[in-house]
């Protein structure tokens, strides 16, 4: 965490304690303190996740859904699954429709924007964030949530990507030069787990889910045992 988030999210924290922020968010920062980076990471809870969106650009498009899996005691528990798909202003550009085949008048009716960041984050309370090549779908939650709710994500976060190179390469830095042999396809193709449901937000998730118990198995040989050696 930055000293800049530090002071925000303690700002924010002041702000709750006045009863001057919704409950929603107060509960979500609460669950955030129930984390302990020297816990073994088999005891951990996390949530895996995947957004679509409107195009790759942060700055100009937004969220039509979000899809999230929880993961808990080492299992993934599709009990706990869910998708918001929201009702999204902005346009939708050629090349988002060709990943998910998301037409505009599917998402009319739909949830507000703001109502499915209020719901994700019940959803996710404290769990740890696991997000394939996660940089983007960060970037997009966070951007939404700081413009309807001032807020960002504070949970810790893996990225399956970066993850699976660590082990593969025992790369520790973020580039990612060879990016397209770390594509979700591709580590499914390695890992041999079966592609279905692709590009939507909940069947991603999903097959990030199964992809992240392969690569814990993984680091469990290599040594990694806490959450302080992913996070």
């Amino acid at each position: 965490m930055t000293l800049l988030d530090y002071f925000w999210r303690r700002r924010i924290e002041g702000r709750c304690k006045g009863g001057k922020m919704p409950d929603f968010i107060c509960d979500y920062l609460g669950d955030l303190k129930k984390g302990n980076a020297k816990e073994n990471i088999e005891r951990a809870g996390f949530v895996v996740f995947d957004t679509e969106t409107t195009g790759l650009d942060v700055n100009q498009d937004g969220i039509i859904s979000i899809g999230a899996v929880k993961i808990e005691g080492g299992m993934i528990n599709i009990g706990e699954s869910m998708e918001w798909r929201i009702d999204q202003k902005v346009g939708l550009k050629a090349e988002g429709i060709k990943i998910h085949g998301i037409m505009k008048k599917e998402l009319s009716g739909k949830t507000e924007e703001s109502e499915a960041l209020k719901l994700f984050l019940q959803f996710i309370k404290g769990n740890i964030l696991v997000a394939h090549h996660s940089v983007f779908d960060l970037a997009m939650i966070n951007k939404v949530l700081k413009m309807h709710f001032n807020i960002k994500l504070w949970n810790k976060s893996i990225d399956t990507a970066q993850l699976a190179r660590r082990l593969e390469e025992g790369k520790m830095d973020n580039s990612m030069s060879n990016k397209a042999n770390y594509s979700l396809d591709k580590l499914c193709e390695k890992y041999q787990i079966p592609v279905f449901e692709r590009h939507n937000s909940a069947g991603d998730a999903y097959l990030t889910a199964v992809l992240f118990l392969k690569l814990m198995k993984l680091g469990k040989r290599r040594g990694l045992k806490t959450i302080a050696d992913y996070c």
